[in-house]
């Protein structure tokens, strides 16, 4: 179930974002999504920098995630070895994120439970 008057992008928080696609009638496709988010910086000319240079002013960056990312360091390199990755996009800006985003995930309908 998703909460389709919620698409501002939260640390962590599940959300079902949209993807333009020309092989879907209807143009999109679906994905769910955890949302992460990092401080980058951005310089005068737009470009994305992870360190302040030039002018470059802080800026909070998200990353849709579509796996779940280990919560320490160690399930990360758990993972790693095992081959359990998976993708993600990004960064975009808080703005960018919530034009993407459909809505945020409040619960799983399971039928005739």
């Amino acid at each position: 179930m998703v909460d389709l008057a919620d698409h501002q992008p939260a640390e962590g928080e599940l959300f079902l974002i949209a993807y333009g696609s020309p092989n879907t009638e209807c143009g999109f496709v679906y994905r769910i999504c955890q949302m992460r988010s990092r401080m980058e910086f951005q310089r005068p000319d737009g470009c994305m920098v992870l360190r302040s240079e030039g002018g470059a002013v802080p800026v909070v960056c998200w990353t849709a995630c579509h796996w779940i990312l280990p919560g320490t360091r160690e399930g990360y390199a758990a993972a790693l070895r095992t081959g359990c990755v998976g993708t993600s996009e990004g960064p975009f800006t808080t703005e960018h994120a919530a034009e993407k985003l459909v809505g945020r995930v409040v619960g799983v309908w399971v039928p005739g439970a």
